[in-house]
């Protein structure tokens, strides 16, 4: 203790209270002692001590604690520290100590707290760090440490905070970083490090703060990092990355900072920055990001500092970046924008949209979105006329963004339409079946300035429908049944997919599998088109992995139970002896003969009109069909014909016919009836007028059941 006081220039301290006296030695300034008498900590930090750091501290066997930090300590580290095998906590921080950092360090197993940032240290961070199975800080930034990090330090698996920063470290990155299961803080920027980003850091569960700028990293951001969820600062500014941002990184909805500029990162910035609600700083200026900005930037209402600058950006300012009403800083320049600057924008204090060469849009709503429907043409700053495409909703929400703007809600009498649910965000508004206008009345808070949207709202398929081709059917001596059988183009989700009814009534057998069309292209159900035929239904809907035109399942409906119940299950216990093709999981034939030996024909039948793709598998194998309780039963269906039921079709067996033997039963017409109610009274399936190619297509709606 006397050693430190005179290398330190006790006499000089801030608080130097007791020191070199008769007292005991707990009441020395910044000393604990334990109920021995042995010194077990020493606390002296920012307490004006220069000077060095003497050797004799060593042989303080006992001490837990040493924090000398905040001072103007000068000279290296002596080895001696090495003896202290109780010491818990070394902090030496901020001062202008020199040299290496000593081996014998690296085998004080006890401690669980290195602070050495803040000096001129040199020498490299050897694998025996891994000694240290206790420590949970490791702070050794802003020192002048080189080499490569040791992937050995992924053996500390009790570690919370890595800060290296400011050093001179080369090398890659280890991957076993993310082997650490509490590391919450990594910090590793403004070092020499290269390689790529290991993807192994998207394991880490508790992860809050990964900061890796100002190094020399190259190759795409990992996806997996997206899986942090706990994160609330990813920093990859200043490096080499290349390659798309990942939309993944739109999963962390708590992260407050995100800046990835200063990199060759390309292509379009992904929506799904709009789903971090927390953010507070995005910077991905100083990139090679192309495309317009997406709209729902728009829902960062946090945001404070935003800097898209020095990329390659084009296409209008969406009018949604006006409702950023706590921004501070917003940097635009060096894109290639045209349109107009949202007026919010015009008034960032920290801004150079005076740059951009546009002039101001006009005063309005920054954004209207509803979950349930698409909004046609996408809001703009001009245009004050849309339509409001919704699907089938007895209730649905508009969301205004008018920053603090007053929105007042109209119907088309001037009514003033009520929310139906306060507490819910947005406005909720009741929908019946048919159109309905809304008028939005957008009124500035200091009441000088006014916009109106009129909004037509048109219930039936969300998105939008094109004719592409047509086949126009008409049944001779049938007025009824006159329908289109088209082909559309179908917006989804920014998507143009293909709507292949006619492609697909032509590739499964057309009129000797189907029948006539019974309806033009309805909505049946939400997110979902459908036609009915004679013989059956088809629909064109999302499966789960994209959208497919494909004939329903009428065995769903009809198959296995009595009197129309649902499906039971498929029929057990009867196979076919004769030679035919198993299809399916239930090991049922497609056969030309029936159980009984009888020639049936059905196997070519099926093979003729489209197969599987028009039938569906079969539930059954053929034969005489009992139409009794416990076995396959349509009550409509008389008993003794050989009958075979597919999950889309049932074959029956006519011998008296030896022109056309096998005859397809009218599922259409039977789920018509299932699932329509009062399907005569519906305009779905009136005679319809014939469809033009490249006409819009409006599928009308119908009541089920």
């Amino acid at each position: 203790m006397i050693a430190l006081f005179r290398a330190a220039n006790g006499s000089r301290w801030s608080r130097n209270s007791n020191w070199l006296s008769d007292a005991p030695l707990t009441d020395w300034q910044g000393v604990t002692t334990s109920n021995h008498g042995r010194v077990i900590g020493l606390d002296l930090r920012s307490n004006g001590l220069t000077g060095h750091i003497p050797s004799e501290l060593g042989s303080l066997s006992a001490l837990k604690v040493l924090n000398l930090s905040g001072n103007q300590l000068t000279g290296s580290m002596p080895s001696d520290l090495g003896s202290l095998h109780e010491l818990e906590e070394l902090d030496l921080s901020e001062n202008t100590l020199s040299g290496p950092i000593p081996a014998e360090i690296w085998n004080l197993r006890n401690l669980t707290h290195l602070y050495l940032h803040a000096n001129t240290l040199v020498g490299q961070i050897p694998p025996q760090i891994s000694n240290l199975g206790r420590l949970s800080e490791l702070q050794l930034g802003q020192n002048r440490i080189s080499g490569p990090i040791p992937g050995s330090i992924g053996s500390l698996r009790r570690l919370r905070g890595l800060e290296l920063s400011q050093n001179a470290l080369t090398g890659t990155i280890p991957a076993e970083l993310g082997e650490m299961p509490r590391l919450a803080r990594i910090y590793l920027s403004g070092n020499d490090l290269t390689g790529p980003i290991p993807p192994e850091l998207g394991n880490l569960p508790v992860a809050r703060t990964i900061s890796l700028g100002d190094n020399r990293l190259s190759g795409t951001v990992p996806a997996s990092l997206g899986n942090l969820i706990t994160l609330r600062e990813l920093r990859l500014e200043q490096n080499l990355l290349s390659g798309p941002i990942p939309p993944e990184i739109g999963q962390l909805q708590g992260l407050a900072v995100l800046r990835m500029e200063g990199n060759a990162l390309s292509g379009h910035i992904p929506s799904e920055l709009g789903q971090m609600y927390r953010l507070w700083i995005l910077y991905l200026g100083d990139n090679q990001l192309s495309g317009p900005i997406p709209p729902d930037l728009g829902q960062l209402t946090r945001l404070g500092w935003l800097n898209l600058a020095g990329n390659r950006l084009s296409g209008e300012l969406p009018p949604q970046l006006g409702a950023l009403n706590r921004l501070d800083h917003a940097y635009l320049s060096g894109n290639e924008f045209t349109g107009c600057v949202p007026p919010n924008l015009k008034h960032v204090p920290n801004s150079d949209t005076s740059q951009l060469g546009l002039g101001t849009c006009n005063f309005g709503l920054h954004d209207l979105i509803t979950p349930a429907g698409r909004l046609i043409p996408r809001l703009d700053s001009i245009n004050r006329n849309y339509v409001l495409r919704i699907g089938l909703v007895e209730q649905f929400t508009l969301q205004t963004w008018a920053g603090a703007s007053l929105v007042e809600y109209f119907d088309g009498s001037g009514g003033a339409i009520d929310d139906l649910d306060p507490d819910v965000a947005g406005h909720q508004i009741r929908l019946h079946r048919g159109n309905l206008s809304i008028r939005l009345v957008v009124t500035s808070a200091d009441g000088e300035e006014q916009a109106t949207y009129l909004i037509d709202v048109r219930p039936g398929f969300a998105d939008a429908l094109t004719v592409m081709a047509n086949e126009y059917v008409t049944a001779p001596g049938n007025p009824d049944l006159k329908h289109n059988i088209p082909d559309l183009r179908v917006e989804v989700d920014g998507q143009i997919l293909h709507a292949g009814f006619l492609a697909h009534y032509r590739a499964t057998g057309g009129l000797e599998r189907w029948g006539y069309p019974t309806s033009e292209i309805l909505l049946l159900e939400p997110k979902s088109l459908t036609q009915f035929y004679q013989r059956g239904v088809v629909d064109f809907h999302n499966v789960g992995v994209g959208w497919v035109v494909e004939r329903r399942l009428a065995w769903d409906y009809l198959g296995g139970g009595l009197g129309g119940s649902a499906d039971l299950g498929v029929e057990e216990g009867i196979t076919n002896p004769h030679f035919g093709l198993v299809s399916g999981p239930w090991g049922h034939k497609v056969s030309n003969f029936a159980i009984d030996g009888t020639e049936i024909g059905f196997a070519d039948f099926y093979g003729e009109l489209g197969g599987l793709q028009a039938f569906g598998y079969p539930k059954t194998d053929a034969r005489r069909d009992t139409n009794r309780a416990g076995t396959l039963h349509v009550g409509t269906y008389t008993p003794g014909f050989i009958r075979q039921y597919y999950q889309a079709a049932v074959l029956e067996f006519h011998p008296g016919d030896e022109a056309a033997p096998v005859k397809l039963a009218l599922l259409g017409n039977t789920l018509r009836e299932l699932l329509v109610g009062d399907w005569e009274r519906e305009s779905a399936f009136a005679a319809a007028q014939r469809l033009v190619g490249g006409e819009e297509y409006r599928a009308p709606f119908v009541q089920e059941r």
